[in-house]
């Protein structure tokens, strides 16, 4: 019944059963907590989630990995980093999970200087990161300023292996291009094979936005050329680069002609 409420959002009903639960004399064990927090995933869940976390901390249960990483992922969920940066820091044991966890609740909050001190803490402890955490952590960086970090990160990931990995590589092209940085995404978009159209998309929408307007059109020029179908997403990224590009060419032709 818990695990039936929680999955459907009702966590205020799954909370009032727990409590008539040990008011009855039945002791939760580790699962009952873990259906509870993975439920609560947005802001108003946040004080039932305390709860939870006061009554998991009673009965001992804090020490188990998983309920740590249930924790930590039922904070950032509800937007408490402080929360959840408390639950990570006094973690007995973490997991590359744990760390992952860590570093995406930072990008998601937009503390990039956090996302990148933890990763690099995460691998002087010799936890080695995986592919997610790769992507959380290039979700991170997003200006120019960050550009030398994402440098960085590419090059773990290329120690790793992973480069060739397609969520990974259009990870890093998204990276690039928040950066302002269209030389290196085009690089990493060149290797790859058998691009997908969610990398397709990731190259067009990123050059439109930092007004590499001609260089998009370009690709998506390309991504027909090798019969790529455009969906919906394509079509509106190019779209937008057509209401910037359409009423440019009409003012340069008004002034073409006051001219003659």
């Amino acid at each position: 019944m818990i695990a039936g409420y929680a999955q459907h959002g009702n966590i205020e009903d799954a909370v009032t059963l727990l409590n008539q639960m040990l008011q009855e004399g039945l002791d939760p064990d580790k699962n009952t907590y873990l259906y509870i927090l993975n439920g609560c995933s947005s802001p108003a869940a946040l004080k039932w989630g305390r709860e939870v976390h006061t009554k998991a901390l009673q009965a001992g249960l804090l020490a188990d990995v998983r309920m740590g990483n249930s924790l930590l992922n039922m904070y950032v969920k509800c937007g408490s980093i402080k929360e959840a940066q408390h639950v990570f820091e006094n973690m007995k044991a973490r997991n590359v999970v744990t760390w992952t966890m860590m570093i995406g609740g930072y990008a998601e909050c937009g503390h990039g200087d956090d996302a990148f001190a933890t990763f690099e803490q995460m691998q002087q402890e010799g936890v080695e990161p995986n592919k997610i955490t790769y992507m959380s952590i290039l979700n991170a960086i997003s200006s120019p300023a960050a550009l030398e970090w994402g440098r960085v990160v590419h090059g773990h990931i290329m120690d790793a292996g992973y480069q060739s990995d397609m969520l990974v590589a259009t990870a890093l092209v998204k990276m690039y291009l928040k950066c302002g940085n269209s030389r290196d995404a085009h690089q990493v978009f060149a290797k790859l094979v058998n691009r997908d159209l969610i990398a397709w998309n990731t190259i067009i929408n990123g050059l439109a936005e930092i007004g590499h307007r001609d260089e998009a059109f370009e690709i998506f020029n390309q991504m027909q050329r090798e019969g790529v179908v455009p969906n919906k997403v394509t079509c509106i990224s190019i779209l937008n680069v057509c209401s910037v590009r359409v009423p440019l060419l009409w003012k340069e032709a008004k002034r073409f002609t006051h001219m003659q």
